[in-house]
């Protein structure tokens, strides 16, 4: 893959999962990202895992619109364990809660 790729996006869909063998999946300061799932408009998927997940691999992040289901837990794992801060997000958790009152 192009490493242009990456910089030539502006929007993304993100999900990651955590280790939660110990019951402590949603604390980023317990447990680790095991993977990160990230989908480009045209379809392309970067799936990574485990060793593969670092700072330098997801530093486009900063960078572009950030579209996922409860972004405030990813956002707390990334920004964590890479040390990289969501800046442009869409959660669409927090806009059915806006829409729909509930």
């Amino acid at each position: 893959m192009d490493k242009d790729y990456y910089k030539n996006q502006n929007l993304v869909y993100l999900d990651i999962e955590t280790d939660d063998s110990n019951d402590c999946g949603t604390d980023p300061y317990r447990s680790k990202i095991v993977t990160v799932q990230v989908l480009f408009p045209d379809g392309f998927k970067a799936i990574k895992c485990n060793d593969e997940i670092t700072h330098k691999k997801f530093k486009f992040l900063e960078n572009v619109v950030t579209v996922g289901h409860n972004l405030l837990f990813e956002c707390k794992f990334i920004k964590h364990h890479l040390n990289i801060t969501l800046k442009n997000v869409y959660d669409t958790m927090i806009a059915e809660h806006v829409i729909t009152g509930v």
